[in-house]
Formats: structure tokens, C-alpha cells, sequence
């Protein structure tokens, strides 16, 4: 016979399992909400408070930028103090007009030209800027305007509207291996009305993802999103197109700080190397700069595959740096490298 008391005893913690796993999953999720920005409610929230995305990204008018930084933020973003200038870089002030004499570079690309985890002098911007300035006569400028979470397309079209108006001598845009996903945290926050936490668990797209992605690195699995969605070759040529022909454009890639020995990303390299020569730029790819290294030891933190500290970026701007000299792309009259 079955035993009733028995039976009420297991149906008894059948239910506190499932009351207590579902109290967790939502406090899960409400964390994770709170990380990234994303409101419990599902209403967005207002463009000048909450989390430090919020203060620093609005909304934009432009429907291919989706969002912009906001002018003049100040902002504790990526765990180092932020502060963007009149016009939404990340860096000084500068005038629209070029300074006579002067060779002016306009970088492109997403968090890990922004500077991502670095201070505003550890970004491969600055230090590229300094190691120029101190090497020649001329009077080298280089202007940031990396926005983290910008895609190619976005890129382009911030290079349209924004920083082709600086008269830029030389455009040089950091091509990350997310570039072509078309979501982000920061494009999450602004192109749609969030679910609240009762009819989407962002968590668990969060969990999906990383896992997929922890596995596909690790494991030498392929990056089915990176292979489904690429567009890397029309985006290219988009910029190319959107850059006077006699404005050089240099890209640089920049691999995951993962085990070099037995680096899995190859293919995706020469993919984008392919289609930037195609494009007509001058491509510099910084594994060959990186494999000799330690990777954890160019990592802003332990478990961040993505985003050099400033060892990683000082790293990049030599690399960058021996780059422009060899191409042939430093000014003629701006005598010889120190």
C-alpha cells in the first residue's frame, strides 16, 4: 500500500525545492540586471542615472548608431574613472580644425580601443599618440573614438556623421572578434523596451551564451554567431567607401587572450586580414605580436578573454607603431624615428 504520510513528506519537498530554486533563479536574475544595466521593471530607464552605462550611453537619434556616448560624461565605467570630453571621446579636448603641421589620426573600434578596464592614458590611443609624438619632429594627434559594443557598421557610420568632420590624415580601426554580433550590453540598454523580470530571464541568454562561447574556446568548438552573422567584407568596404580615397585605413586585430600555443581562431583572422586587403587597407594582425606572452598576464582581470590591461595595450601601440613606420604611412617631412 502507499504509504500517504510518506508521499505528503516527498510532494513537501518537492515544492520547497521548487519555490527555493525559483526564489534563486529570480535573485540570479536580478543581479545580473543590475550589473548590466538592465531595468527589473522593463521600462528604460532614465538616459541620466542608473548604472554607469546609463551615465555614460543615451539613446541616439541616428537609427544605425542606435546609441552615443553622452558629452562631457563623468562615470566610474569599466571599474576606472571615465570622463568624455565635448564631443563624446574618450580622451582630451580637440579643436575640429586640424593644427597646422600637424598629422591627425582618427581611431575607430569598440571597448577595446575605448580602453576598456584601463585608464584614459593606458589605452593603446594614448600610448600610441605618446610613442609618436616622442619619436618624430611632427606633431601627432590621435583622436579616440572607439564606443564599446560598436559594430563595424556603427563604426562607419560614427566615422560619417562625427569624425571625418576632424579631418582625420590616417584612419585606423581595432577590429575585435565580436565585431559583427549585433547586440551588445550597452545596445541591449537602448535599441528596445526591456521585459521586466517576470517574462524574460536575461540570465539565463547570459549563461547560454558564455557557455557556448567558454566552449568554443577552450574546446576548439566553432563560434557558430561569429560564422552566421559575419559581414566583415561589406562592412569594409562601407568604410572604405565612406573615407576619402586618399585617407589611408589601417585595421588592427586583436586576437582572444586565450592559450596561444593552441589558438583556435586562426581561420577567423585570415578571414578579416582577407577582407580588409580586399577593401584596399593595411591590415596588422597582433597575434603574432601576442603568442610569444603570457595571456592571463594581458588580461584586465582573470576570467576577461576579451580586453587587454595596460601591458596588453602597450603591447598593441609598439606593435602599431613599428606598423606605420614599416608601411610607410608616418609623413615624409617628418624626419627619422628616434
Amino acid at each position: 500500500m502507499i504509504d500517504g504520510r510518506r508521499v505528503k513528506r516527498a510532494l513537501t519537498r518537492l515544492l520547497l525545492l521548487t519555490a527555493v530554486s525559483l526564489v534563486c533563479i529570480i535573485l540570479l536574475e536580478i543581479a545580473h540586471r543590475r550589473l548590466n544595466g538592465i531595468p527589473v521593471s522593463g521600462n528604460l530607464r532614465d538616459g541620466r542615472g542608473g548604472s554607469a552605462r546609463i551615465a555614460t550611453f543615451q539613446k541616439s537619434r541616428n537609427d544605425l548608431l542606435v546609441y552615443e556616448p553622452v558629452p562631457n560624461a563623468r562615470s566610474h565605467y569599466s571599474r576606472v574613472p571615465n570622463s568624455l570630453n565635448s564631443h563624446g571621446m574618450r580622451d582630451r579636448e580637440f579643436s575640429l580644425e586640424k593644427p597646422d603641421g600637424s598629422f591627425r589620426i582618427v581611431a575607430l573600434g569598440d571597448s577595446i580601443i575605448y580602453g576598456y578596464g584601463v585608464r584614459i592614458e593606458d589605452t593603446l590611443v594614448k600610448k600610441l599618440e605618446r610613442k609618436l609624438n616622442r619619436s618624430f619632429d611632427t606633431d601627432f594627434e590621435v583622436l579616440n573614438f572607439g564606443v564599446p559594443g560598436y559594430s563595424t557598421q556603427q563604426e562607419t557610420e560614427l566615422y560619417r556623421v562625427r569624425a571625418r568632420r576632424f579631418d582625420p590624415d590616417l584612419v585606423l580601426i581595432g577590429y575585435d572578434l565580436n565585431d559583427e554580433i549585433e547586440s551588445s550590453h550597452e545596445i541591449r540598454l537602448f535599441d528596445r523596451t526591456h521585459f521586466s523580470v517576470f517574462e524574460k530571464l536575461y540570465f539565463i541568454d547570459f549563461l547560454r551564451i558564455s557557455i557556448r562561447t567558454l566552449l568554443a574556446t577552450h574546446l576548439g568548438l566553432p563560434f557558430p554567431r561569429y560564422r552566421a552573422e559575419t559581414r566583415v567584407a561589406d562592412n569594409f568596404q562601407a568604410l572604405r567607401d565612406s573615407v576619402d580615397p586618399g585617407i589611408p585605413i589601417v585595421v588592427v586585430i586583436f586576437p582572444r587572450l586565450v592559450d596561444f600555443s593552441d589558438y583556435q581562431l586562426g581561420p577567423i583572422h585570415r578571414e578579416v586580414a582577407e577582407a580588409g586587403r580586399d577593401a584596399g587597407f593595411h591590415v596588422l594582425d597582433l597575434f603574432d605580436h601576442f603568442k610569444n606572452r603570457d595571456f592571463s598576464s594581458l588580461r584586465i582581470v582573470a576570467d576577461d578573454y576579451e580586453h587587454p590591461n595596460a601591458s596588453g595595450n602597450d603591447l598593441a601601440a609598439n606593435a602599431t607603431w613599428h606598423f606605420l613606420i614599416r608601411e610607410n604611412l608616418i609623413p615624409r617631412d617628418a624626419g627619422t624615428a628616434r
